[in-house]
Parts: C-alpha cells; sequence; structure tokens
C-alpha cells in the first residue's frame, strides 16, 4: 500500500455519478470493479473543539482497474469546489491460474 494523496480527474457515470475512469500522473485508468463504497462524516482529529461545520463530506470507493491494480478514492464534497482524490494506491489485483 502507498499513500498518495492527490487531486485527480475522474469521469463519472450513472445517475448516482459513480466512477467510471480517471487520468493520474498522465497515465488513463478505466474503473472495471467498484469494490467497496461508503460515506464519511467523520470529524477530523487535531482540534480540541472541532464544530460540526468541519465535518468531512466525501464518497469513498475502493476500485479495480484495467491495468489490474487496486486504489482508494474519494469525492470531497464538503468543500466550495469538490475535488476527487487519490488516497491510495493498495497494490496490484492477485492473479488466480
Amino acid at each position: 500500500m502507498e499513500f498518495i494523496g492527490e487531486v485527480i480527474e475522474v469521469q463519472t457515470e450513472g445517475v448516482v455519478k459513480r466512477p467510471a475512469r480517471f487520468r493520474w500522473r498522465g497515465h488513463d485508468y478505466q474503473i472495471t470493479r467498484i469494490l467497496h463504497s461508503w460515506h464519511d462524516y467523520s470529524m477530523p482529529t487535531g482540534f480540541r473543539h472541532p464544530k460540526w461545520t468541519m465535518r468531512r463530506h466525501r464518497n469513498c470507493y475502493i476500485v479495480e482497474t484495467d491495468t489490474h491494480e487496486r486504489f482508494e478514492i474519494y469525492f470531497d464534497r464538503g468543500k466550495k469546489r469538490p475535488d476527487w482524490v487519490l488516497l491510495k494506491h493498495l497494490g496490484a489485483v492477485p492473479v488466480v491460474h
């Protein structure tokens, strides 16, 4: 697993706007499967008395790509300008023979 934490370009599809493909460091990745998704409404750490307005608003996904790799990405919709972020590269998908 490798922490990345970079803003990426994502193309979505469907009514729910789920991620379909993304661009990272000049390479295009087609998402072949969404393995897991969840919402993150947690509070940031490091504040003595955090306000409810500081709560995160993220749609998180573990995805598998056409390059047989897994990534954790999220849509940060709590900002004035929402961004997609590539949080982690989780490694290659095990090949079954």
